[in-house]
């Protein structure tokens, strides 16, 4: 069984991508240096741990129970929430009455929901 892609040890990833490189191709070696300092950035910026948390995303099932972060009866109660919600809540998935809808920024800057979709409701659509 292998272990899951978040459980890995930063400093022995380097030692593999070198000796990966040195089978490569110039432009496979090239992929490889992007790659191990894309990984040496994130660590420098202390953003170890939430690309740890981001591989554990990554690896978990599109379903609506994952992606849908909150859930509202009505329209005006989804406002209400967005009116104290963060900023680090753009891009959120959140059902209001049924329906999918995302969290964005508009033009002046405050968050607002957009109608979206989620993989399950691609699938009902196509039935």
């Amino acid at each position: 069984m292998t272990s899951p892609l978040d459980d890995f040890d930063f400093d022995a990833l380097f030692p593999v991508m070198e000796r990966l490189a040195q089978a490569a191709t110039p432009e496979e070696e090239r992929t490889l240096r992007i790659a191990a300092y894309g990984l040496h950035y994130i660590d420098k910026l202390s953003m170890l741990d939430g690309f740890r948390s981001y591989l554990r995303d990554a690896q978990t099932p599109a379903t609506d129970a994952n992606l849908i972060e909150h859930e509202f009866v009505s329209m005006p109660d989804a406002r209400q929430w967005l009116t104290q919600a963060q900023g680090r809540d753009v891009g959120s998935l959140v059902r209001v009455a049924g329906k999918t809808h995302a969290v964005w920024r508009d033009e002046a800057g405050e968050l607002t929901l957009a109608p979206s979709l989620t993989p399950q409701d691609l699938e009902k659509l196509k039935k």
